[in-house]
């Protein structure tokens, strides 16, 4: 017995049984070590104490980048559970990043946000949408740094767009890249950094945002 789309959590068996719901919801036994689960046994959706409903549209208000105090107001739950789920998202979101590589046309840049000094952030997409970010440390960024964060995430020989600092050398080198220059003091360099300069946005707002006290 199995589904496509439920496996023990415990040892990853396909072979289960139905077994007696509790609360409504399914559970199921696992014929292989033993083991009584629910679909979402060991995910973040474990242990909730939300309804179906509400975790829903939850899900949908943190996709949309809704600020706590709207999500709290509208769905009627504290301030600090609206962000302790954006934290478990943020850690699953944080997950998936770690395998993103982006290939063809890349464009990068980093972002500064200030908390105390400043943090500096890693950010790139490519031509199809796939996203990275990632937090490198404090103040300038360095050649080590950027080799390090960037060179786990982009194709060897693959087309970079970017603001031409010298961090970026050893990187551009190291993955055989070729490069576009456009400096950010040029005006008309801003719609071709445009699908940076966004995502840097996105970055930043999420950032001011996920600091809101509680």
């Amino acid at each position: 017995m199995g589904s496509k789309d439920v496996w023990c959590p415990f040892c990853n068996s396909k072979f289960f049984k139905k077994y007696r719901k509790r609360n409504g919801n399914q559970r199921y036994k696992c014929l292989s070590c033993g083991h009584l689960f629910l679909k979402t046994t060991n995910t973040v959706f474990s242990s909730t104490k939300l309804d179906k409903n509400t975790l829903r549209r939850l899900i949908i208000l943190i996709i949309d980048d809704t600020k706590l105090e709207a999500i709290s107001d509208v769905l009627k739950i504290s301030r600090r559970t609206a962000y302790m789920w954006r934290m478990k998202f943020y850690k699953v979101a944080g997950e998936i990043v770690k395998n993103t590589m982006l290939s063809g046309k890349v464009w990068i840049d980093e972002k500064h946000i200030k908390v105390n000094n400043q943090i500096v952030i890693t950010c790139g997409i490519d031509i199809d949408g796939n996203k990275y970010a990632e937090i490198v440390g404090r103040g300038h960024i360095t050649s080590k740094q950027c080799l390090e964060s960037y060179g786990q995430h982009i194709k060897k020989r693959s087309h970079v767009i970017h603001d031409g600092i010298f961090s970026h050398d050893k990187l551009i080198d190291e993955l055989e890249l070729t490069s576009e220059v456009y400096k950010s003091i040029v005006g008309s360099s801003k719609k071709y950094m445009q699908p940076i300069n966004s995502f840097c946005s996105e970055i930043e707002k999420n950032g001011n945002t996920s600091r809101t006290k509680n």
